[in-house]
């Protein structure tokens, strides 16, 4: 009998053998799926808090439902009031009033935009002049240039 029993006691052992390294490497394989969830939890969380200081996250309008449309013709009444646009325009004023930044750049473009036949004058008056054939280049409108895009666009007078 104890040759029946060796044979399949030395077949149990090697079972348990395997078994045992399945069970190290399903342990191994469950460490490292572990340590990995862990790591995106981690990245999860400092992604969170990146989206939290540098986010501005308001919500401006309340999700659409009945009460919108129940609200359409009061917003509509104000949207066409008066009284409305009277406060828009005082808005408007006052604004206007407190932006010096805002006229001082507005006088400088209307000063330009009046003086722009002079300028123009005195632009082409110092202006270096060109031979006929850098008037008349032709420019095809899909041929690459050849210069590269840092550079500063060439002179009139030196293309082709």
């Amino acid at each position: 009998m104890r040759g029946e029993i060796q044979p399949l006691l030395e077949r149990r052992v090697g079972l348990l053998d395997s078994l045992q390294t399945a069970s190290e490497t399903y342990i191994r394989a469950l460490s490292e799926i572990n340590f990995s969830a862990g790591q995106f939890l981690q990245t999860a969380g400092a992604y969170d808090t990146y989206l939290s200081e540098r986010l501005l996250w308001v919500r401006s309008v309340l999700p659409f439902d009945a009460s919108v449309i129940a609200g359409l013709p009061a917003a509509v009444a104000w949207l066409l009031s008066p009284a409305s646009w009277i406060e828009v325009a005082q808005t408007l004023v006052y604004q206007a009033s407190h932006a010096v930044l805002l006229w001082v750049l507005l006088l400088v473009v209307i000063g330009l935009f009046v003086r722009r036949p002079t300028l123009r004058r005195a632009i082409f008056a110092t202006a270096e002049p060109c031979g006929a054939s850098a008037r008349t280049a032709s420019v095809t409108p899909f041929r690459p240039s050849p210069f590269p895009p840092w550079s500063p666009p060439p002179s009139p007078c030196s293309w082709p």
